[in-house]
C-alpha cells in the first residue's frame, strides 16, 4: 500500500468516530453551532503548534484564495453531517455520505475528462440504487435529515474535486490550518450571533476534545495529505472503511440498529466503492 492511500484509511478510520463523537457531545448539552466552532477552533489550535514546531511555511496569494473556497465546502460539509445526525441516525448519515463517490467520479469526467467504462456506470448505478434503499427505509418525517446527509455527499464531492487542483505541490499541514481555520472564523461569526451553549457537565467537553483531534485534526490533515498523492477518485474509493468504522461504532455505542432494506442498501454503496477501487487497480496494472 502507498503512502497516500495509508493516509486515506488512517482518515477514513479517525473520520468513522465523527458521529459518536457527536452524538456523545450533543447529549451533553452543547448546540450545532457552538460544538462545531469548538470542533474547529481546538483542531486549528493542534495543527498551529505543529506547524509553529515544524515551521511550516502558509499559503498566500492564490493559493490562500483556493484553500478559504476549499474551507467554505468544508463549512457546508460539516453543517449539513451534522444536522443531518439529529433527524437520523448516525448509520444512515454515513452510508448517505456516500453517494460521494459515484457524484466524485461523476464530477471527474465532467471537470477534469476523465474516461467512463463499464465498472464506473455500475458503480454509480450500485450508489444510485443504495441510496434509495436507504432512504426508503428510514420513515417518515425524516426528509429533512435525508436531505441534510445528501448535501453532506454533494459538499465532500466538490471539496476533494477542488482539492485535486488547489493541493498541487502544496504543504497538506499548511492546507489543514487554512481549510479548519476557515471553518472556526466562520462557525466563530456564527456563535457571535446566536450565542454559545456549552455543555451541562464536563464530560462535555472531553467528548468535544475528542471530537477537535480524532475525526478532525487527524482526519482532515491525514485526508488532504492522501488526496494530494492519489487524486478524489482513489480517495474516495479507498474511503470505504469508514461507513463501516461507524456503523460499527453506533451499533457498540450508540444502541442503533439497521434494518435489512438500509443494510442491503449500504451494501450497494460499498459494492460501488470496490468496483471503482478495482477498475482504478486494473486500470494501473494495465499502463505498467
Amino acid at each position: 500500500m502507498s503512502l497516500g492511500a495509508l493516509l486515506v484509511v488512517v482518515s477514513s478510520l479517525a473520520f468513522g468516530t465523527l458521529a459518536l463523537f457527536a452524538r456523545r457531545s450533543y447529549e451533553a448539552g452543547f448546540d450545532q453551532i457552538s460544538l462545531l466552532f469548538v470542533r474547529f477552533s481546538l483542531a486549528v489550535i493542534f495543527l498551529g503548534i505543529v506547524a509553529l514546531v515544524r515551521r511550516t511555511r502558509l499559503p498566500t496569494g492564490s493559493e490562500f484564495k483556493g484553500l478559504l473556497f476549499m474551507g467554505g465546502l468544508y463549512v457546508g460539509q460539516s453543517y449539513t453531517f451534522f444536522a443531518a445526525l439529529k433527524h437520523v441516525p448516525a448509520s444512515t448519515v454515513s452510508l448517505l455520505l456516500y453517494l460521494y463517490p459515484g457524484i466524485v467520479t461523476l464530477g471527474a469526467v465532467a471537470i477534469y475528462q476523465e474516461k467512463m467504462n463499464l465498472p464506473k456506470w455500475t458503480a454509480l448505478a450500485c450508489a444510485v440504487i443504495g441510496s434509495v434503499f436507504i432512504v426508503g427505509v428510514s420513515g417518515k418525517g425524516n426528509a429533512t435529515g435525508i436531505a441534510f446527509g445528501v448535501g453532506t455527499a454533494l459538499f465532500y464531492s466538490a471539496y476533494l474535486l477542488v482539492g485535486t487542483k488547489v493541493l498541487i505541490d502544496f504543504p497538506p499541514l499548511a492546507s489543514s490550518i487554512t481549510v479548519i481555520g476557515t471553518d472556526a472564523v466562520v462557525y466563530g461569526c456564527l456563535v457571535l450571533v446566536q450565542g454559545f451553549q456549552g455543555p451541562s457537565n464536563s464530560i462535555g467537553w472531553f467528548w468535544a476534545a475528542f471530537l477537535a483531534l480524532i475525526p478532525t485534526f487527524v482526519a482532515i490533515s491525514a485526508l488532504l495529505a492522501g488526496l494530494e498523492k492519489i487524486g478524489p477518485v482513489a480517495t474516495s474509493t479507498l474511503a470505504a472503511l469508514e461507513p463501516l468504522a461507524t456503523a460499527t461504532l453506533s451499533i457498540a455505542f450508540l444502541g442503533e440498529q439497521l434494518s435489512l432494506p438500509q443494510v442491503l442498501g449500504g451494501a450497494l454503496i460499498l459494492t460501488a466503492v470496490v468496483v471503482l477501487a478495482r477498475s482504478r487497480q486494473a486500470v494501473s496494472s494495465a499502463s505498467n
